[in-house]
C-alpha cells in the first residue's frame, strides 16, 4: 500500500532513526509495539492509544511487524489522523530484535513498551510520564491485569494470569521490584538508559529479564505502577507450546546466570528451594530424568482439569504450578548439563547464598 497519508515506513532501522537528525520533535513518549500475525489485537490496542489524554503531538507510535503473512500497515494505516504511528518491517526475527528496532526509530525521550495483546486506559501513557517526572533513570513497570473473558482461556493461561496477579499483590508492597522481574508486555524507561545498557541481547529467550539484571546494575530505579495498566488479553490456546515454553524458560535461566553470576536472586536453583516440599519430589524427578518428564507434567495436567471441573480451583492452580515447574527443571536439567553438574550448580548456589548471608552479617 502506498499513499501520500500512509504512515508506514519501510526502511532499516539505522536509515528511520537518521531522518530525524536535526528535526525537532515535540514527542515525549514513544510506544513501541512488535506484532507478528495479530491484526485484530493490534487494532484494539491502537484504539485504545488513539484515546490518550496526550496530544497528538506528544505521543509517537511506532509497530514492529515481525515479518507478518500479512503487512500490518493495512491495519495501522486508519490510526494515521489519530496518532503518529509508523510501520518498521522487518524479516521474522523475534520479539527482541523487533523491540530493538523500534527504539532505534523513536524520537521520544521515553520508550513505553507495549505488547500487542494489550489494552490501555485514556490516561494509561500519562500514567507513565507522569512516574518518570518524579526523577531520573526510572524503569517503571505497569500491571498486567487478566482480560473479562478469561474464565474461557486454557487453564495454563488463567495460571500464568494468577501468577501475575500474585506478583503483582507482592511488589506493590514496595512498590518496586528486582531486574530479574522485568516483563516487556508493559514497561517504560529513558530511551537514554535503555541505549546506554546496550538493549536486548537477542541471544535470550528471556530476553526482557536479561535486560532487566542490567539495568539493575546500572543502577536504575524499579518502580511499580497500578495506576499505569494494562489489559492482557492473550490468545495462547495450545498447550503443548505452553510445555514448551516452559523448557525454554529453565534454559534461559542458567544462562542468564553464567551471564550474571552474581545476581543470585536470579538463580534458578531458587524456585527448588522455595517450593512446595509436596511439588519438590516432582520437580528433582525432572532433574534426574529429564527425557520422562514431559508425560509426567502431562499427567500432572490432566488432575489439574480434573480438579478444575469438580470446582477445586485452587488445587487445579497448585496442580498447573506443578506442571510448569516440571518443564522448567526439564530445561534447567538440558542447559546445565549431566546430574552430576546439576548437584555442582545446586550446592555452588547454595553456598554463595551462605556467603553471602554471612557478609551481609558481619
Amino acid at each position: 500500500m502506498k499513499s501520500e497519508r500512509s504512515p508506514a515506513v519501510h526502511a532499516s532501522p539505522k536509515d528511520a532513526s537518521a531522518s530525524h537528525m536535526g528535526q525537532p520533535s515535540r514527542v515525549r513518549a514513544s510506544v513501541v509495539i512488535p506484532t507478528y500475525n495479530r491484526k485484530a489485537p493490534l487494532a484494539r490496542l491502537l484504539e485504545s492509544l488513539a484515546r490518550q489524554t496526550l496530544r497528538r503531538e506528544e505521543l509517537e507510535v511506532v509497530v514492529v511487524d515481525d515479518g507478518s503473512d500479512e503487512d500490518a500497515t493495512a491495519v495501522v494505516a486508519p490510526f494515521a489522523d489519530a496518532l503518529q504511528v509508523s510501520v518498521l518491517r522487518q524479516e521474522n526475527a523475534g520479539v527482541a530484535v523487533a523491540r530493538q528496532n523500534g527504539v532505534l526509530r523513536a524520537v521520544g525521550p521515553v520508550i513505553v513498551f507495549l505488547d500487542d495483546d494489550m489494552r490501555v486506559r485514556e490516561d494509561f501513557v500519562a500514567r507513565h510520564l507522569a512516574v518518570h517526572e518524579e526523577g531520573p533513570g526510572r524503569v517503571v513497570m505497569g500491571e498486567l491485569t487478566p482480560d473479562p473473558g478469561i474464565h474461557e482461556m486454557p487453564l495454563f493461561e488463567r495460571f500464568y494470569a494468577h501468577i501475575l496477579s500474585r506478583k503483582a499483590r507482592e511488589i506493590s508492597v514496595t512498590g518496586t521490584f528486582e531486574g530479574h522481574d522485568v516483563y516487556t508486555g508493559n514497561l517504560s524507561l529513558p530511551r537514554e538508559l535503555f541505549l546506554r545498557v546496550g538493549g536486548f541481547d537477542p541471544a535470550f529467550w528471556l530476553e526482557d529479564a536479561e535486560l532487566g539484571v542490567r539495568l539493575e546494575q546500572a543502577g536504575a530505579r524499579f518502580v511499580f505502577s497500578r495506576a499505569a495498566a494494562a489489559v492482557h488479553g492473550s490468545d495462547h490456546t495450545s498447550l503443548e507450546r505452553w510445555l514448551a515454553r516452559n523448557v525454554k524458560d529453565g534454559r534461559d535461566w542458567v544462562r542468564l546466570m553464567r551471564r550474571h553470576p552474581a545476581a543470585l536472586r536470579a538463580s534458578p536453583w531458587r524456585h527448588l528451594t522455595a517450593a512446595n516440599p509436596l511439588a519438590r519430589p516432582f520437580f528433582a524427578a525432572a532433574l534426574a530424568f529429564p527425557d520422562g518428564a514431559p508425560v509426567l507434567a502431562r499427567l500432572v495436567y490432566r488432575g489439574a482439569q480434573g480438579a478444575e471441573a469438580v470446582g477445586l480451583d485452587r488445587v487445579a492452580v497448585a496442580a498447573t504450578t506443578v506442571v510448569y515447574g516440571v518443564q522448567y527443571f526439564v530445561g534447567v536439567r538440558r542447559e546445565t548439563g549431566t546430574l552430576r553438574d546439576v548437584l555442582r550448580a545446586y550446592l555452588a548456589y547454595r553456598g554463595a547464598l551462605r556467603a553471602r548471608c554471612g557478609a551481609r552479617a558481619a
